[in-house]
Protein backbone atom coordinates (compact mmCIF):
# COMPACT_ATOMS: atom_id res chain seq x y z
CA UNK A 1 0.00 0.00 0.00
CA UNK A 2 3.16 2.14 0.52
CA UNK A 3 4.10 1.17 -2.87
CA UNK A 4 0.42 2.55 -4.49
CA UNK A 5 0.36 5.52 -2.68
CA UNK A 6 3.91 6.58 -3.57
CA UNK A 7 2.67 5.39 -7.14
CA UNK A 8 -0.35 8.08 -6.64
CA UNK A 9 2.02 10.91 -5.81
CA UNK A 10 4.56 10.25 -8.69
CA UNK A 11 1.59 9.39 -11.36
CA UNK A 12 2.83 6.11 -12.28
CA UNK A 13 0.38 3.53 -12.88
CA UNK A 14 2.63 0.43 -13.92
CA UNK A 15 4.85 -0.10 -10.98
CA UNK A 16 6.60 -3.83 -10.36
CA UNK A 17 7.52 -3.24 -6.00
CA UNK A 18 10.54 -5.01 -4.80
CA UNK A 19 11.87 -5.17 -1.36
CA UNK A 20 15.14 -7.22 -0.77
CA UNK A 21 15.33 -7.80 3.21
CA UNK A 22 17.35 -9.66 5.37
CA UNK A 23 15.65 -13.04 4.23
CA UNK A 24 13.02 -12.45 1.55
CA UNK A 25 12.75 -11.07 -1.90
CA UNK A 26 8.99 -9.60 -2.04
CA UNK A 27 7.55 -8.46 -5.53
CA UNK A 28 4.26 -7.10 -6.32
CA UNK A 29 2.52 -5.62 -8.92
CA UNK A 30 0.64 -2.20 -9.36
CA UNK A 31 -1.52 -2.16 -13.01
CA UNK A 32 -3.77 0.80 -13.78
CA UNK A 33 -2.85 2.40 -10.26
CA UNK A 34 -4.61 -0.49 -8.48
CA UNK A 35 -2.48 -3.23 -6.70
CA UNK A 36 -3.05 -6.82 -7.98
CA UNK A 37 -5.08 -9.02 -5.80
CA UNK A 38 -4.92 -12.77 -5.22
CA UNK A 39 -8.44 -13.92 -4.94
CA UNK A 40 -8.11 -17.48 -3.80
CA UNK A 41 -4.41 -17.40 -2.05
CA UNK A 42 -3.04 -19.99 -0.15
CA UNK A 43 -1.45 -19.23 3.48
CA UNK A 44 0.23 -21.74 5.59
CA UNK A 45 -1.24 -24.46 2.40
CA UNK A 46 -4.83 -23.17 3.62
CA UNK A 47 -7.09 -21.75 0.88
CA UNK A 48 -8.42 -18.43 2.03
CA UNK A 49 -11.64 -17.56 1.28
CA UNK A 50 -10.82 -13.50 1.41
CA UNK A 51 -8.83 -12.03 -1.16
CA UNK A 52 -5.79 -10.68 -0.83
CA UNK A 53 -2.56 -8.32 -2.31
CA UNK A 54 -0.72 -10.60 -4.07
CA UNK A 55 2.65 -10.95 -3.22
CA UNK A 56 5.32 -13.39 -4.24
CA UNK A 57 8.09 -14.41 -1.93
CA UNK A 58 11.19 -16.04 -2.65
CA UNK A 59 14.24 -17.11 -0.11
CA UNK A 60 16.57 -14.25 -1.05
CA UNK A 61 18.11 -10.99 0.91
CA UNK A 62 20.97 -10.13 2.11
CA UNK A 63 21.42 -12.26 4.79
CA UNK A 64 21.45 -15.70 2.37
CA UNK A 65 23.31 -17.95 2.82
CA UNK A 66 25.93 -18.93 0.51
CA UNK A 67 26.79 -22.35 0.43
CA UNK A 68 28.34 -25.38 -2.02
CA UNK A 69 25.94 -28.24 -2.55
CA UNK A 70 27.38 -31.43 -0.82
CA UNK A 71 27.48 -34.00 -3.83
CA UNK A 72 27.90 -31.57 -7.15
CA UNK A 73 30.10 -28.68 -5.49
CA UNK A 74 27.76 -26.37 -6.99
CA UNK A 75 27.19 -22.74 -5.32
CA UNK A 76 24.09 -22.19 -3.98
CA UNK A 77 22.92 -18.77 -2.32
CA UNK A 78 19.30 -18.79 -0.12
CA UNK A 79 17.27 -19.92 0.98
CA UNK A 80 18.81 -20.39 4.43
CA UNK A 81 19.09 -17.04 5.85
CA UNK A 82 21.38 -15.82 9.15
CA UNK A 83 19.00 -13.35 9.64
CA UNK A 84 19.10 -9.88 11.62
CA UNK A 85 20.68 -11.77 14.69
CA UNK A 86 23.25 -13.22 14.21
CA UNK A 87 23.31 -11.95 11.14
CA UNK A 88 25.79 -11.49 8.51
CA UNK A 89 29.69 -12.26 9.22
CA UNK A 90 30.71 -9.11 8.91
CA UNK A 91 27.91 -7.62 11.87
CA UNK A 92 30.48 -9.19 14.20
CA UNK A 93 27.41 -11.03 15.93
CA UNK A 94 28.41 -14.95 16.10
CA UNK A 95 27.11 -14.99 12.11
CA UNK A 96 29.50 -18.00 10.73
CA UNK A 97 28.16 -18.48 7.26
CA UNK A 98 28.92 -15.87 4.49
CA UNK A 99 26.01 -14.07 2.73
CA UNK A 100 25.28 -11.59 0.23
CA UNK A 101 25.45 -8.97 2.70
CA UNK A 102 29.63 -10.00 3.19
CA UNK A 103 29.86 -10.66 -0.59
CA UNK A 104 27.98 -7.14 -1.15
CA UNK A 105 30.78 -5.75 1.57
CA UNK A 106 33.60 -7.56 0.02
CA UNK A 107 32.86 -5.65 -3.55
CA UNK A 108 33.10 -2.57 -2.18
CA UNK A 109 29.02 -2.35 -2.64
CA UNK A 110 28.80 -1.01 1.16
CA UNK A 111 30.32 1.54 3.10
CA UNK A 112 31.84 -0.18 6.08
CA UNK A 113 31.99 2.90 8.28
CA UNK A 114 28.96 4.19 7.33
CA UNK A 115 26.30 1.17 7.67
CA UNK A 116 22.67 2.37 8.66
CA UNK A 117 23.92 5.95 8.36
CA UNK A 118 27.19 5.54 10.75
CA UNK A 119 25.42 3.67 13.71
CA UNK A 120 27.14 0.80 12.69
CA UNK A 121 30.52 -0.64 10.96
CA UNK A 122 30.78 -3.51 9.32
CA UNK A 123 33.58 -5.48 8.70
CA UNK A 124 35.54 -6.22 5.52
CA UNK A 125 38.25 -8.44 6.75
CA UNK A 126 35.78 -11.19 8.94
CA UNK A 127 33.41 -10.83 5.76
CA UNK A 128 36.16 -11.69 3.14
CA UNK A 129 37.88 -14.72 5.50
CA UNK A 130 34.71 -16.16 5.52
CA UNK A 131 33.90 -16.19 1.87
CA UNK A 132 37.42 -17.70 1.38
CA UNK A 133 37.07 -20.30 3.82
CA UNK A 134 33.69 -21.54 2.63
CA UNK A 135 33.12 -20.79 -1.29
CA UNK A 136 36.20 -19.33 -2.72
CA UNK A 137 39.19 -22.08 -1.32
CA UNK A 138 36.51 -25.00 -2.06
CA UNK A 139 36.05 -23.81 -5.65
CA UNK A 140 39.19 -22.63 -6.45
CA UNK A 141 38.33 -19.00 -6.78
CA UNK A 142 39.81 -15.70 -5.56
CA UNK A 143 37.41 -14.13 -2.62
CA UNK A 144 36.41 -10.93 -4.86
CA UNK A 145 35.37 -14.20 -7.52
CA UNK A 146 33.76 -16.24 -5.07
CA UNK A 147 31.69 -12.85 -4.08
CA UNK A 148 30.91 -11.88 -7.30
CA UNK A 149 29.29 -15.09 -8.13
CA UNK A 150 27.22 -15.06 -4.70
CA UNK A 151 25.82 -11.56 -5.92
CA UNK A 152 25.40 -12.69 -9.37
CA UNK A 153 23.57 -16.19 -8.09
CA UNK A 154 20.95 -14.19 -5.73
CA UNK A 155 20.31 -11.37 -8.52
CA UNK A 156 19.79 -14.34 -10.90
CA UNK A 157 16.93 -16.14 -8.53
CA UNK A 158 15.26 -12.20 -8.17
CA UNK A 159 15.36 -11.79 -11.76
CA UNK A 160 13.81 -14.92 -12.01
CA UNK A 161 11.11 -13.75 -9.80
CA UNK A 162 9.85 -10.46 -11.37
CA UNK A 163 10.30 -12.24 -14.61
CA UNK A 164 7.04 -14.58 -13.38
CA UNK A 165 5.38 -12.22 -11.69
CA UNK A 166 5.34 -9.70 -14.44
CA UNK A 167 5.98 -11.73 -17.43
CA UNK A 168 4.91 -15.47 -16.97
CA UNK A 169 1.06 -13.32 -15.61
CA UNK A 170 0.77 -11.72 -19.09
CA UNK A 171 2.37 -8.14 -18.33
CA UNK A 172 5.49 -6.23 -20.17
CA UNK A 173 7.65 -5.33 -17.69
CA UNK A 174 9.07 -1.95 -20.31
CA UNK A 175 5.93 -0.79 -19.49
CA UNK A 176 6.44 -0.68 -15.49
CA UNK A 177 8.28 0.97 -13.45
CA UNK A 178 10.44 -1.26 -10.49
CA UNK A 179 10.22 0.44 -6.84
CA UNK A 180 12.72 -1.17 -4.72
CA UNK A 181 12.25 -1.37 -0.93
CA UNK A 182 14.33 -3.09 1.48
CA UNK A 183 18.04 -3.09 3.08
CA UNK A 184 19.39 -4.28 0.39
CA UNK A 185 16.70 -3.38 -2.98
CA UNK A 186 18.70 -0.09 -3.94
CA UNK A 187 21.97 -2.34 -4.38
CA UNK A 188 20.65 -4.98 -6.61
CA UNK A 189 17.83 -3.57 -8.49
CA UNK A 190 20.17 -2.50 -11.13
CA UNK A 191 20.43 -6.27 -11.61
CA UNK A 192 16.74 -7.62 -11.65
Amino acid sequence: MAAKATADLLGHSHVITTDVGGTSFDVGLIVGGEPQFSESPILAGFQLVAPMIDVATIGAGGGSIAWIEPGTDLLRVGPGSAGADPGPVCYLRGGTEPTVTDADLVLGRLNPSFFLGGRAALDRDAAAKAIEERVARPLDMSVEEAALAIVRIVDAHMSDLVRRVSVERGFDPRRFIIYAFGGAGPGHVGAY
